[in-house]
């Protein structure tokens, strides 16, 4: 393992990691600041421009950038960058943080943001670039922006100032932004007793529903994905049509390459006595969830009947702990069989690891188990209790055990013992865990690969928006408009939008929520922008209108969005008799329109067959490529909207 030869490898390795961190790093600042630095070159070369030549750079450096050469992956850093408090979810941040700006997603450059209560988002310019321990003097934390395409990313946890800021969360998700987040946990929630705070229910509970309003949530393990869908399903919680749960386990290997170091002079006198006897260890916050006095009092059940174990417990004092302390710090077995090691360095865990014999975990709940994997790491024994995410983290590489009671405890551990003297326990050995860096890779593949539509559906909607007078045609377009709402197309965001004949396209945004039943406080139905790739479908059918935006819809085409037509019938110009005056030529200039446009999609094979027929007939020059295509309507009773009532005599 040490020949020169292998040593020269891992030194050149190691030498170019270093040159490309540090090119990602230097790169970090230039892409963030290409936009100012774009717009300050542009002043440098106007003389006194006017209004109309400032209107029409505004429009062209927009379609520069809704051209998608590059997205912003937004993360939220707003507790990191005021403060580092070393908790664990700080330490996962710290961890994303890094392997994100290391190898940001293909197409997006990482932009860290903060906010406080009361100030809006902004750049975390200063933070980041003392994160990368480059100088941050002259630089400054300029007021976010965003576009259509962008993430934003709730990568930190902090409840008062995410809540204050949710009605800005929605904004971004109005204007194309996929919002997401966090979620490492809901024990706040199951076990609202055992928190210091008696707020931390209800403030959780109030975060955790705002998460739901957004388009996903991003979990820790498994576990927490389930509780989460089914904490939303048994509470009625609202939640948006686009949002979806997903999970991605926590990295294991050491914080951010920066392990603590340091032993304290009685290290080596305790490590010795660790290896005298049996040892199991407990590596966790002195807190009541994580069950330390019941892992103590069945310990010393064992003690009683004459078992010579060690017990040590690794951890800061938590709280509602005061009596345990108390009892740890005056036991009789304190520094003989019984250890207490508070905010120890990483360097010592490490030995402390490696002179144990198992790991107890008894902790109620927990969000991921760290403390498994590191124990696996050291090849060390487990027993765990038999909860949701332990057994997803160890599966058969750790026993497990029932029960709350230092009776039903120590007669676990009783077993386990009899099990280690004949070598019949689990073997740790083999539990997979991942590292940062792959758990970074797969956090890409959540929040870009998955539930992420950058292109728009844009839905007309014209008539229905107007009013719905309960026509066949405006029966397909509800159940239509509300299956696409609540399952888009893969890599869409479905916006309906409408217009009137003297009228542009807007987002039909307050209309849309109230057909999906949520609150439209706060909702404008703001012009439609568009980007290349976008699709434009005409699902409603409102002729006079949509002949009307004839010219608009060359200009999409144009700008590179698809433009196509629903078409359920040629009855008007195939039967002109049976319709008022004046009808089929109005029908025959909205066919005309359809005909320049990219496709249409018939609602059977036999209308697919008569457009095209039609088209050929009038011997109109279809705009290629021109596709005509078809798809039957639903025939289950409308399950968008449907009608109530009976008449006095139905029955």
């Amino acid at each position: 393992k040490f020949s020169w030869d292998e040593t020269a490898k891992q030194a050149i390795a190691a030498w170019e990691s270093l040159s490309s961190r540090a090119e990602a790093e230097i790169a970090y600042l230039n892409r963030s600041l290409a936009h100012n630095r774009l717009l300050c070159a542009i002043a440098e070369r106007m003389t006194q421009p006017n209004d109309a030549e400032l209107v029409t750079l505004s429009h062209y450096l927009a379609q520069n950038e809704s051209a998608g050469i590059e997205r912003q992956l937004l993360l939220d850093v707003s507790a990191l960058s005021q403060r580092d408090a070393a908790t664990g979810v700080q330490r996962v941040v710290r961890n994303y943080l890094k392997w994100l700006l290391q190898s940001p997603p293909a197409g997006f450059r990482v932009e860290p943001v903060y906010a406080t209560r009361a100030g809006g988002y902004r750049y975390a310019r200063r933070f980041t670039l003392h994160f990368l321990g480059l100088d941050e003097a002259g630089v400054n934390d300029d007021p976010m922006r965003w576009q259509r395409g962008d993430i934003f990313f709730g990568l930190d946890m902090q409840h008062h100032v995410q809540l204050a800021h949710a009605d800005f969360y929605r904004r971004l998700m109005n204007e194309g932004v996929v919002v997401k987040f966090l979620v490492h946990d809901l024990l706040p929630i199951q076990l609202a007793d055992l928190f210091k705070d008696s707020d931390a229910k209800e403030l959780h509970e109030q975060w955790l529903a705002m998460i739901a309003s957004t388009d996903g949530a991003v979990c820790v393990s498994r576990a927490t994905a389930d509780a989460f869908e089914a904490w939303i399903d048994e509470h009625a919680v609202p939640r948006s049509p686009t949002f979806r749960t997903c999970w991605v386990h926590n990295g294991a290997d050491i914080d951010g390459s920066k392990p603590s170091r340091g032993l304290p002079d009685a290290a080596q006198t305790v490590l010795h006595t660790l290896r005298q006897r049996p040892t199991f260890l407990c590596v966790s916050t002195i807190e009541p969830r994580k069950r330390q006095q019941q892992i103590l009092e069945a310990v010393e059940q064992l003690w009683q009947n004459g078992k010579d174990i060690n017990l040590v417990l690794v951890g800061q004092q938590g709280w509602k702990t005061e009596a345990l302390v108390e009892r740890l710090r005056t036991h009789s077995e304190k520094g003989r069989r019984l250890f207490w090691l508070e905010g120890i360095s990483d360097e010592y865990l490490d030995k402390v690891y490696a002179e144990s014999t198992c790991l107890i975990a008894a902790s109620l709940n927990e969000d991921f188990g760290l403390s498994l994997i590191e124990a696996a790491q050291h090849g060390l024994p487990i027993i765990a209790r038999d909860i949701p995410v332990f057994r997803e983290v160890a599966g058969d590489h750790a026993d497990y055990f029932q029960g709350e009671t230092a009776q039903e405890l120590a007669a676990a551990l009783n077993v386990w013992l009899e099990k280690y003297r004949t070598n019949q326990y689990p073997s740790s050995k083999g539990m997979p865990w991942s590292t940062w860096q792959k758990s970074t890779e797969k956090l890409k593949v959540a929040l870009v690969g998955q539930n992420y539509p950058r292109r728009q559906l844009l839905v007309d909607i014209s008539e229905l928006v107007q009013r719905d007078i309960g026509t066949g045609i405006q029966r397909v377009v509800r159940n239509i408009l509300k299956e696409w709402l609540h399952n888009p197309p893969e890599g869409y965001r479905v916006e309906p939008v409408y217009a009137t004949g003297d009228q542009p396209y807007r987002y039909a945004r307050k209309f849309t929520a109230g057909f999906l039943g949520i609150p439209s406080d706060g909702l404008h139905d703001e012009p439609i922008d568009y980007t290349p790739e976008d699709i434009f479908f005409m699902l409603d059918l409102q002729p006079h209108v949509q002949v009307a935006k004839r010219h608009f819809y060359q200009e999409l085409r144009r700008q590179g969005v698809r433009v196509e037509f629903l078409v359920h019938d040629l009855l008007c110009v195939l039967m002109p008799e049976y319709f008022g005056p004046g009808a089929a030529e109005g029908f025959t200039r909205w066919l005309e329109v359809v005909a320049e446009s990219d496709g249409a999609v018939c609602v059977s094979q036999t209308v697919a067959k008569e457009l095209g027929d039609w088209v050929d007939k009038k011997g109109l020059m279809r705009q290629r490529p021109f596709k005509i295509d078809w798809s039957y309507s639903g025939a289950e009773l409308d399950h968008a909207h449907p009608t109530q009532g009976l008449p006095p005599d139905a029955g």
